[in-house]
């Protein structure tokens, strides 16, 4: 599931107001961190870094989650949009929370979900989610998933 501008060129959707960083715009050669950044706290205190954490503030947390769920019913349909998402698959998908659940495990968890976000998903789905529209059915989806803590972690897949 790509995404794919709905206009010949390239038009910046404020990415560097609403996830601290933009396409060519790093202020430096380290990119968007200092490699010797440690948050106040836990991490400074036992002598680690945490160079991530730069950018990472409860502002950009919520525009992060705001921008998921504006990107998650981008799909194109009659409104015109900067960027947009085929969501034939999704849609098909969803005539079952198992085959739904599947589908975003497989495109964005390259099928690592765990069994506990499957069950809230599915959960969801089957019971908020019951009876909407088939696209409000995936965004809704979409978002819980892409906004779950097992989602943001970065963690070696084994």
């Amino acid at each position: 599931m790509g995404m794919r501008s709905q206009r010949k060129v390239w038009r910046d959707i404020s990415t560097a107001k609403k996830l601290g960083q933009a396409p060519l715009a790093a202020p430096s050669v380290f990119n968007f961190y200092t490699p010797d950044f440690a948050p106040q706290g836990e991490i400074s205190d036992i002598g680690l870094t945490a160079p991530e954490f730069k950018l990472t503030t409860s502002n950009y947390l919520l525009q992060i989650q705001n921008l998921i769920w504006q990107m998650s019913g981008a799909t194109g349909g009659g409104r015109k949009k900067l960027w947009a998402y085929d969501a034939s698959d999704f849609l098909k998908a969803q005539k079952t929370s198992t085959d739904l659940v599947a589908l975003v495990d497989e495109r964005f968890f390259g099928q690592t979900m765990s069994d506990a976000l499957r069950q809230r998903l599915i959960k969801l789905l089957d019971n908020s989610l019951n009876r909407k529209p088939a696209l409000s059915r995936v965004r809704g989806t979409l978002y819980v998933a892409l906004t779950s803590p097992e989602f943001f972690a970065e963690e070696a897949i084994v």
